[in-house]
């Protein structure tokens, strides 16, 4: 009977018949690492030089690897993988992102690393950006791209996060003492709640590899400014009208929204973004009187350190610069400003997207459809899709 658990020839079939298919399409890298691996280890099974066991790992994980990568190459794929691909051009030669970014189409924007398997340990790592929607133009809508500096960001600290992570470190190391030194008092119940928070703010803000922390969670937005400015801050306050969010909700992979605001705030005052936060700063005075301030508890406030905060943006700041990164400032952001018109654009990357906040800040709603409904075909045939 255990045989009939071992890898087959003919169960190898299919797979490497979605390999051929996938050196057709866009994704044709991907096929090239992996179709002459799946090969060898097809011909070293044969030979015995495989056992079974390895072969069946192997060919289990490549599997999954397809299931992952997005199967439908559309206009929109082609949009999307262009459009991400001018913006880390646009964001400067030395940044150091993915070589291999590709958007998949989700429920939300999110960001996922896959391994590929590699002969003598020497693997490349796909990156996913998934984007909201299906795999349909229509469902573009450049006023949320900004988000795109979000994930991105995950990408560019999962490269470059040995400095972010050690400085971020410190500061919790700091923070940790100070609170378990206010604690020391304490006796009985208040004392192992003084421990609890100890422990929740250690699990909240340790920057973690995975990226499911306060302190990479900053940083990714930190990122965003400074790549997008206020087209950036315009996408989070969209998200923040939303009448169900609760801005001081304590999850683990994501910030209470409050510190993400302040986090933001501070951001925007160091890169000069003064005349464009009098919103964000109501919301944030609003909250306090709001139906959701009975959870801004003093917990709460223990774990939303202002000086973890201040470390996160000061520290994801200085990191932009020594990557290189191109800073969207007023000066771009009012050549652009200048130069548009509603019935089409010559802008890509980071400037069209700059362009569509633009475009909607100054015509509304209305404006903005009218401009996209030219421009995205407009570009879709520069780009021959």
């Amino acid at each position: 009977m255990a045989r009939l658990t071992q890898p087959q020839e003919q169960d190898l079939d299919p797979l490497l018949g979605k390999l051929e298919d996938l050196s057709n399409s866009p994704l044709r890298a991907i096929a090239a690492e992996l179709l002459p691996l799946l090969k060898l280890a097809q011909t070293s099974h044969r030979s015995r030089d495989l056992s079974s066991d390895k072969l069946q790992t192997l060919v289990n994980y490549v599997a999954y690897l397809l299931r992952r990568l997005p199967r439908i190459f559309s206009a929109r794929f082609g949009f999307d993988a262009a459009l991400i691909a001018a913006i880390v051009e646009d964001s400067g030669p030395t940044a150091g992102f993915s070589s291999m970014l590709v958007p998949r189409y989700e429920r939300e924007w999110g960001h996922e690393s896959l391994m590929m398997p590699a002969e003598g340990g020497k693997s490349h790592v796909i990156d996913l950006i998934l984007i909201p929607g299906q795999d349909q133009v229509r469902d573009i809508d450049l006023l949320s791209y900004p988000w795109l500096g979000h994930e991105l960001a995950h990408n560019l600290l999962f490269r470059h996060d040995t400095t972010f992570r050690a400085s971020v470190s410190r500061e919790m190391e700091k923070e940790v003492q100070r609170l378990k030194l206010s604690g020391m008092a304490d006796r009985g119940p208040a004392q192992a709640k003084a421990n609890r928070i100890v422990e929740n703010f250690v699990q909240f803000w340790t920057p973690t590899p995975d990226h499911k922390n306060w302190s990479h969670e900053l940083a990714a937005d930190l990122v965003a400014l400074w790549i997008f400015g206020p087209a950036y801050l315009a996408c989070f306050e969209d998200v923040l009208d939303n009448p169900s969010l609760n801005p001081y909700q304590l999850t683990q992979s994501h910030p209470a929204y409050v510190v993400r605001a302040d986090a933001l705030l501070e951001g925007a005052r160091l890169l000069e973004w003064h005349d464009h936060v009098t919103s964000l700063r109501n919301r944030i005075d609003g909250w306090l009187h709001s139906k959701w301030r009975q959870s801004r508890t003093n917990r709460f406030r223990a774990l939303a350190s202002p000086d973890m905060i201040a470390e996160c943006v000061g520290t994801t700041i200085s990191m932009c610069q020594e990557l290189g990164l191109t800073k969207c400032t007023p000066t771009a952001v009012d050549a652009i400003s200048r130069n548009f018109c509603l019935t089409s654009s010559q802008n890509f990357g980071i400037s069209l997207l700059l362009e569509a906040y633009l475009v909607f800040r100054q015509h509304g709603e209305q404006g903005y459809v009218g401009w996209r409904s030219a421009v995205i075909p407009e570009v879709a045939d520069r780009l021959k899709l």
